[in-house]
C-alpha cells in the first residue's frame, strides 16, 4: 500500500492512492462487505408524519419516520442529514399518534 502511496496509484483496484501512508504499528484490520445503507424513496408523509396513500389521503393511524419516509431530501441526501429527520419525525410522529 505504501508502494502505491508512493505512486500516487492504487494499481490493484485502480484508483489514486490516498496520500496517507501506513508506518507506526501495531495495525488492525477488520473483514468489511459492501452493503446497502440508504435508498431513496419511502412512503410519502405529511408534516404531522402521517403516512400518504397514493390518492394523496391519510392513511389513519399510520405514522413514517426516518429512512421509511420518503421525500424529506428530494433527489439527493447528504450523508448524516437523515439523523436530523429521524429525530424531528420521529418526534412529531409519537406526538401525533399520542394525539389520535
Amino acid at each position: 500500500y505504501n508502494t502505491f502511496v508512493e505512486q500516487g496509484q492504487d494499481e490493484d483496484f485502480n484508483k489514486n492512492a490516498f496520500d496517507l501512508k501506513i508506518e507506526k504499528a501495531p495495525f488492525y484490520a477488520t473483514p468489511r462487505k459492501p452493503a446497502i445503507h440508504h435508498t431513496m424513496g419511502g412512503l410519502k408523509i405529511n408534516t404531522h408524519a402521517q403516512v400518504i396513500d397514493v390518492e394523496g389521503h391519510i392513511i389513519e393511524g399510520l405514522y413514517a419516520a426516518g429512512e421509511v419516509a420518503g421525500g424529506i431530501h428530494a433527489g439527493n441526501r447528504l450523508g448524516g442529514n437523515a439523523l436530523a429527520d429521524i429525530f424531528t419525525f420521529g418526534r412529531i410522529a409519537g406526538q401525533s399518534a399520542v394525539t389520535k
